[in-house]
């Protein structure tokens, strides 16, 4: 677990170098698989997944490989970028209103917090709309899906809407985190909020999701005898 550990640490730094330099993603996906398939044999409750972390590993560093370019920049100003982007500050602003926090919709992709909080805006980007989040579960789901989905096909095809859904509310919880974080301690815990929360959260419901899914599928058990 410690070659797991330290693969999740180098994609932190990742992260908070501004995401880069780009040879820590794959260095980071190939400690964190090593680590995983090192510690299979030992913790029986990662044998399910022991099938769907190569879909992810490549997922993630395709995703990665293509960020910096401009086809980047033309996902997240498609007109599906956009939209996600609009939804995603209606849906955040609604979440605020029901906590309690007298949220408003400002001009462009603003949301304005009330007078009590220690920052007076936040700016939802299209790049924090949910777009990218749902592009990594997309490719995941296409690579798994030629492996274990054919097996079930009609179930596998079920579970593709739910994991979107599901991917995407995962932002709508970050992004309610990151303002509900600067709203009560200022800009700075907001900014660490932002960077390393979205990651967490995206593991942790991917993670859950995979083991159901499979499961449900009726793959568990081969999962962790191949």
């Amino acid at each position: 677990m410690v070659l797991a550990a330290s693969g999740f640490a180098v994609f932190l730094i990742y992260l908070a170098g501004g995401y880069g330099p780009l040879y820590l993603v794959p260095l980071g996906v190939l400690l964190f698989s090593a680590g995983f398939y090192l510690s299979v044999p030992y913790l029986k409750f990662l044998q399910p997944f022991k099938r769907t972390i190569p879909f992810f590993a490549a997922a993630i560093l395709l995703i990665a490989f293509i960020s910096p370019s401009e086809w980047q920049n033309s996902v997240f100003g498609s007109v599906y970028g956009s939209l996600l982007m609009l939804l995603s500050r209606r849906l955040g602003v609604l979440v605020l209103n029901a906590e309690g926090i007298g949220a408003v919709a400002g001009g462009g992709s603003t949301i304005v917090l009330p007078s009590a909080s220690k920052v007076a805006a936040v700016t939802v980007a299209q790049a924090c709309g949910g777009v990218e989040e749902v592009l990594v579960f997309f490719v995941a789901f296409a690579l798994m899906f030629v492996d274990v989905g054919r097996k079930a096909p009609k179930k596998a095809l079920v579970l593709l809407p739910l994991g979107f859904v599901g991917t995407y509310l995962v932002s709508i919880v970050r992004l309610d985190a990151v303002i509900v974080t600067g709203y009560l301690y200022g800009f700075d815990a907001m900014e660490t909020v932002h960077l390393y929360a979205g990651v967490l959260l995206y593991l942790a419901f991917i993670s859950a999701f995979w083991y159901l899914s499979l499961k449900w599928i009726g793959t568990g058990s081969s999962a962790g005898a191949t």
